[in-house]
C-alpha cells in the first residue's frame, strides 16, 4: 500500500458536457492504495490499448477501454471486454 496525500484540484468543466459543469475546487483527504493493480479474474491477461481506437460518446456512460494508458481484459478466444476506467 502507498498513501497518496490530500490535497485540492479543480473538478469539473466549462468547455465539454453540461453534465461536467460548474468548474468548482474540491479537497481530497489523504489515503491509501494498492501499489500495484489485481486482476479480476484468473483467465484474464492485462494489455494496454493502442491510442484513438475508438471515443468516449456520454459522461453518464462508462468508459469502455479507449484511451492510452487504459487497460483492458482480454479472454482465451480472442474475444475482448471492455473494463470500466473511471
Amino acid at each position: 500500500m502507498v498513501r497518496v496525500p490530500g490535497g485540492s484540484f479543480a473538478m469539473g468543466s466549462e468547455r465539454f458536457y453540461d453534465e461536467e459543469a460548474s468548474l468548482r475546487r474540491v479537497r481530497v483527504d489523504p489515503f491509501w492504495m494498492d501499489a500495484a493493480h489485481g486482476r479480476e479474474a484468473p483467465e484474464g491477461a492485462v494489455a494496454l490499448t493502442r491510442p484513438g481506437r475508438c471515443t468516449r460518446t456520454s459522461p453518464r456512460e462508462p468508459l469502455l477501454v479507449c484511451q492510452i494508458g487504459a487497460v483492458r481484459r482480454v479472454c482465451p478466444g480472442d474475444h475482448t471486454l471492455p473494463a470500466v476506467v473511471t
